[in-house]
């Protein structure tokens, strides 16, 4: 996997840490990653086994979504949303335009 590749496309890409030993990460990866996966770039990283990545992006709590386009960070949440997480990316797909 090449994260600096994914990360510097013009399509929005989404960077997901999770881990399976904590059941809402799983849930998020089984129910709501594939619809996103049809409108943006998903990378599904597994906080357990990229400890590289998650000290490269300074993850401190999982699940975390951090969302890239053309390398630079729109987004960045740490924790469980309050949201679905197609809301949370039109959000913040939606602030970007708009600034």
């Amino acid at each position: 996997m090449n994260i600096d590749q994914e990360i510097s496309q013009p399509t929005p890409t989404l960077l997901y840490f999770y881990t399976d030993w904590f059941l809402p990460s799983l849930t998020i990866l089984e129910m709501e990653i594939p619809t996103i996966s049809s409108k943006i770039n998903t990378v599904i990283i597994d906080g357990e086994k990229e400890q590289e990545l998650i000290a490269r992006f300074k993850i401190s709590k999982l699940p975390t979504f951090v969302l890239f386009q053309a390398n630079e960070v729109l987004a960045r949440h740490e924790g469980m949303l309050q949201e679905t997480l197609e809301s949370w990316i039109s959000t913040q797909l939606q602030r970007q335009k708009d600034e």
